[in-house]
């Protein structure tokens, strides 16, 4: 199933009545079987456009534009998250994995208790411990309490929860960002794994330095590739990156060393050398990356 945005215009509500414009005519094209990369500065609109393709804006959104999901069309307030047909998309037709993985479950109940109750309420194919396995953690994780996982395993927790009922949309908000580079790069397999089999998937990350090396090592070579399709996986597992129009302020939504980012829809590129963030890597695979300041700010 293909998603798009098409015009996308988002104004939340702040202080006094004022209105901020956090999206401005975004047109986003997610073609089935497909694995899209979204690569940006902090505070350009990228986890809103996966709010927007969720349903997930925050209360009072003013939204303008188009969303279809397959042969489900949303138009204005409908894609804020109001209207009945989300209660039934997400999760099966549409799966996020949360920017904020630790915060995602409820704290007062086990990993496993929530899982289970996510797989019987989606009717999912695997248990529990098979998603573990899938997202490469130890299922002995399922008996801990969130606040007993540490941000790696908390963001491989959220990645099984999103996958628990097949979904046909996958939009994983920096799903990499807790995870050593041996992690992350098994972590970037499963995602193509998941467009291989035919859906679409949304990456936003700022993880360039294990993504290039996962997918953007080098042209794909696949004959049987979709006409027009961009930012797709190809069978042998490398793809590009593709960027969106309608930023707000028509900034670049590109960190500096990326030609990847806000190019016109023809222009496919690989992602040019950027400098990777330092980690120190921990017992259980996650990284603690030192990022500049202005990854911490708020806008």
């Amino acid at each position: 199933m293909s998603a798009r945005l098409d015009g996308v215009t988002v104004d939340v509500a702040v202080r006094r009545r004022e209105r901020v414009r956090v999206l401005d005519d975004v047109t986003l094209e997610l073609p089935a079987g497909s694995m899209t990369a979204l690569v940006g500065e902090s505070g350009c609109g990228k986890s809103m456009v996966a709010a927007s393709l969720c349903g997930l804006l925050p209360p009072g959104s003013s939204v303008t534009g188009r969303l279809s999901l397959g042969d489900d069309s949303f138009s204005g307030e409908e894609i804020s998250g109001r209207d009945p047909r989300w209660r039934e998309l997400r999760g099966r037709r549409v799966g996020l994995v949360p920017q904020s993985a630790a915060t995602s479950f409820t704290p007062v109940r086990t990993l496993g208790s929530q899982l289970h109750e996510v797989i019987a309420g989606l009717d999912g194919a695997r248990d529990a411990v098979e998603l573990c396995h899938a997202v490469h953690l130890d299922p002995d994780a399922l008996e801990l309490y969130p606040h007993e996982l540490s941000g790696g395993m908390a963001q491989r927790a959220a990645i099984a929860a999103a996958l628990a009922g097949d979904p046909q949309v996958l939009v994983a908000d920096e799903p990499t960002s807790a995870l050593d580079p041996e992690l992350a790069a098994a972590i970037w397999d499963l995602l193509a794994a998941t467009a291989r089999r035919g859906a679409a998937v949304l990456v936003i990350t700022h993880d360039t330095e294990t993504l290039r090396g996962a997918f953007v090592t080098r042209p794909p070579q696949a004959p049987d590739a979709p006409q027009g399709a961009r930012g797709w996986v190809s069978p042998q597992g490398w793809g590009f990156v593709q960027g969106a129009r309608g930023w707000p302020g028509s900034r670049s939504c590109a960190p500096a060393g990326s030609s990847s980012i806000a190019q016109p829809p023809t222009s496919l590129r690989p992602m040019t050398s950027t400098s990777p963030p330092s980690s120190s890597r921990s017992h259980d695979g996650d990284a603690r990356r030192q990022r500049p300041d202005r990854e911490f700010r708020r806008s």
